[in-house]
């Protein structure tokens, strides 16, 4: 089970566990309910999340010495144990709550409890902090809970193996078949262990099962950072041109591009026919389908509301010439939305005639 963990806008605070496991008459909470106190906030914050690991390392020093205890004794404890703890204003813990539990053994999960009754939380008086975990035990030991896996470091795996592993695919591919420019999007599944649970294709314009197959059949085979991580799973988009798998452009540049060509080719177009016909405005959206040379392959008018067709087809003209840069990129399509108002006719900055018009 994985923690939830949120921090509210009262300000961040520096936070240390102050552990003394030694045994002493403590308190244990047996209410199913919350129990709350004077001294108690009404509200309890949660932890942040970057405090969590540190939490749950003080945890484990206190509940594996009677995780010990109880194996030497013959005990087989075995299970999962979700534990809330909830702290007062002083940094002492006011109760521990086991919330669920399948290790099904009363005496161990109270001795548990009185432990975990010894934590210190010095949060410098800031509210009530509570704090919500899962541990495993099993006859290898004691675990904390399992973390969530970072996003970004299994995106940058699955770049280094998509440079690496998929090109010389790629490239056996096309000596046998027919050259194609396409994509295939998949969904990966990592297990706990690092391992490749399962590849599922959720959409691919390839059109040949035996390379699909071959792909999906390589990717079960890498192999992910091990911990103890619940199941993962991430839609992943691969696309093949020209030889191998090419990634996507970079969405700030091409905003960059667009904003300035709206500004310096677009806008211009738009006071020219101004200079010549009847007031009109209105919005235009457009699809460019650039190369991976930057140069753009076609445009469609998506939608218009000049009531204007030679002036929207003016537009698309222009965005014809427009050049994204060369890389490689595979082919991509670029969202334009230029918005036409008469309202702006003083802004002289704008108004440079095109040619041609």
């Amino acid at each position: 089970m994985k923690p939830s963990a949120f921090l509210k806008a009262a300000g961040l605070f520096l936070v240390s566990i102050l552990v003394a496991c030694a045994p002493k008459a403590v308190p244990v909470s047996t209410e199913t309910s919350t129990p709350v106190e004077a001294n108690v906030a009404s509200e309890n914050e949660r932890l942040d999340p970057s405090e969590e690991k540190g939490v749950v390392a003080e945890f484990l020093k206190c509940v594996r010495p009677v995780y010990e205890k109880y194996r030497q004794n013959g005990a087989s404890i075995v299970g999962d144990m979700k534990i809330q703890v909830f702290f007062r204003k002083s940094g002492d813990v006011d109760s521990v709550q086991i919330v669920e539990s399948t290790v099904k053994y009363p005496e161990f999960e109270k001795s548990i409890q009185e432990s975990l009754m010894l934590l210190k939380h010095d949060h410098g008086g800031f509210g009530s902090p509570t704090f919500t975990t899962s541990i495993t035990f099993s006859d290898e030991g004691v675990f904390g809970f399992k973390n969530e896996r970072s996003p970004q470091e299994v995106m940058a795996a699955i770049s280094g193996f998509m440079k690496t592993r998929l090109p010389p695919i790629y490239a056996e591919y096309v000596k046998k078949h027919t050259f194609f420019n396409s994509k295939m999007v998949v969904n990966i599944s990592i297990a706990g262990s690092g391992a490749v649970d399962s590849v599922e294709i959720l959409e691919s314009n390839i059109g040949n099962p035996e390379f699909e197959k071959a792909v999906a059949d390589d990717i079960k085979q890498w192999k992910f950072e091990s911990g103890k991580y619940d199941v993962f799973n991430l839609g992943w988009p691969l696309r093949f041109r020209n030889g191998g798998p090419k990634g996507p452009r970079d969405g700030k540049k091409v905003f960059e591009i667009v904003e300035k060509n709206k500004k310096e080719r677009l806008y211009p177009i738009y006071y020219s026919f101004l200079k010549k016909h009847s007031r009109f405005s209105g919005k235009i959206t457009l699809h460019a389908t650039v190369n991976p040379d930057g140069s753009v392959q076609k445009v469609d008018i998506i939608h218009a509301s000049t009531n204007y067709p030679e002036f929207e087809k003016a537009i698309a003209d222009d965005i014809m010439q427009w050049s994204f840069g060369r890389g490689t990129f595979s082919n991509s399509v670029v969202e334009i939305q230029p918005v036409f108002s008469d309202d702006r006719l003083n802004d002289n900055s704008l108004y440079q005639p095109s040619s041609g018009l």
